[in-house]
């Protein structure tokens, strides 16, 4: 499969020319994790694809520092923002994350073994339990599922490798991962339950066949 350019996309997420330029400054070695620049809110939270309520808890807990920036006329606007170089390290951690997974997922389905998302994301120091934490685990699922859709060999055949990855209760992949395949037009989105199941059963033992050690 192939590996995506991580100084423009830490995921499959549509950005925008100028989200991607600046990811490309920050990454760039004009900015070190130590970097005191402004950059404003809003920016933070898209070269990061987070929450201002994301944003705001990494300040509170110290990963990112706050900054303002205050323009003089003829009445004095403030600017909240935070410090660039914090935006920089948790750019990296992402990307190192990203790396992590894909490895997890990649050594599992070559090995012909299901994963769990607990596993994956533990593999990757990741907290389950923390819905940023899985958002980003699904958008890289995600990329993944629609890399190995688009690069099947067997047109008749198409693969979704994320079908090896499961909930550790269920054992089956959670809703994320149907949403992907009703997008892709893999699976109806009336499909029912029992069909949800064969639809997954099936791509599970297809990614086996492509992707295993001995293939």
């Amino acid at each position: 499969m192939r590996n995506p350019d991580q100084a423009n996309n830490m995921t499959s997420k549509d950005l925008s020319s100028s989200t991607i330029e600046l990811r490309k400054y920050i990454l760039s070695d004009d900015v070190t994790v130590d970097s005191e620049e402004f950059l404003p809110f809003a920016a933070a939270v898209e070269v990061l694809e987070s929450t201002p309520t994301t944003i705001k808890n990494r300040i509170e807990t110290g990963e990112v520092l706050q900054k303002s920036f205050f323009l003089k006329g003829e009445k004095v606007k403030m600017y909240r923002g935070v410090k660039i170089g914090g935006v920089k390290k948790l750019m990296l951690k992402k990307m190192e994350q990203r790396e992590v997974l894909r490895k997890h997922i990649m050594n599992c389905v070559a090995s012909q073994e299901l994963t769990t998302y607990a596993d994956a994301m533990d593999d990757a120091d990741m907290n389950w339990r923390s819905p940023p934490d899985t958002k980003f685990c699904n958008h890289v699922l995600e990329e993944m599922s629609r890399e190995s859709f688009e690069e099947t060999v067997d047109p008749g055949r198409p693969c979704l490798i994320t079908s090896i990855v499961v909930s550790k209760n269920e054992r089956i992949p959670t809703e994320s991962y149907f949403s992907c395949a009703i997008n892709l037009g893999l699976l109806e989105h009336e499909a029912t339950k029992e069909e949800r199941y064969d639809f997954w059963k099936k791509q599970k033992e297809l990614a086996f066949e492509l992707y295993g050690k001995n293939n």
